[in-house]
């Protein structure tokens, strides 16, 4: 590749994680719906012809962002997977940096606003459950992997307890929305409780 072909390729990485960086501030700042994408370009300092070069509508630019905080937590997390940890350690370092995540970038009022649009658009929803897909894979992999050295019995389904535990972490957080004095550390008891006991 020419110097001036990783150039451009740079300047377009840049200009893509100013606008996901921008765009997420902006939603936790007014809600999905009020943020337009002209909003999003003129406070991130590109014309709106960039959005356009990444992206093909605000939708799917979420549908990204999606896929995006997906992929900043499978990094994340297994920088602090350790093989020396058990399965119960394991599960409660994901579940923390999750909620940490969540918190961090307001994610939660984004989301659910984002879910009841999607719920009315079969598209969206469709690329929705390809993503929850995704999040159970990832939690089911790391179920599979412990099953051979911890006390996690053969008659577990590792998809549906993913499932299960992801239902979990949705239903937590929206309630959070609501009553900000539920702890995580109730639902960790759960979770462990369901798994182990």
């Amino acid at each position: 590749m020419s110097a001036e072909k990783n150039k451009q390729q740079l300047k377009k990485e840049l200009s893509y994680q100013n606008i996901v960086e921008t765009a997420t501030k902006l939603f936790a700042q007014n809600g999905y719906d009020k943020t337009s994408v002209d909003d999003i370009m003129k406070e991130s300092g590109y014309s709106k012809a960039t959005f356009y070069l990444h992206f093909e509508s605000k939708d799917e630019f979420f549908l990204h962002l999606m896929d995006y905080r997906l992929k900043q937590f499978e990094e994340e997390f297994f920088k602090l997977f350790k093989p020396e940890n058990n399965l119960k350690q394991t599960i409660l370092n994901g579940l923390r940096l999750f909620f940490e995540l969540t918190e961090r970038d307001l994610w939660a009022p984004i989301f659910f606003e984002f879910w009841s649009h999607a719920m009315r658009n079969d598209m969206i929803k469709e690329r929705m459950q390809d993503h929850y897909s995704k999040w159970i894979r990832l939690a089911s992999s790391v179920f599979e992997q412990a099953r051979s050295t911890e006390n996690l019995p053969n008659t577990i389904n590792t998809e549906a307890v993913a499932s299960l535990i992801i239902a979990l972490c949705d239903g937590f957080n929206l309630q959070n929305q609501i009553n900000a004095n539920l702890k995580i550390e109730q639902i960790e008891r759960i979770m462990l409780k369901m798994l182990f006991d």
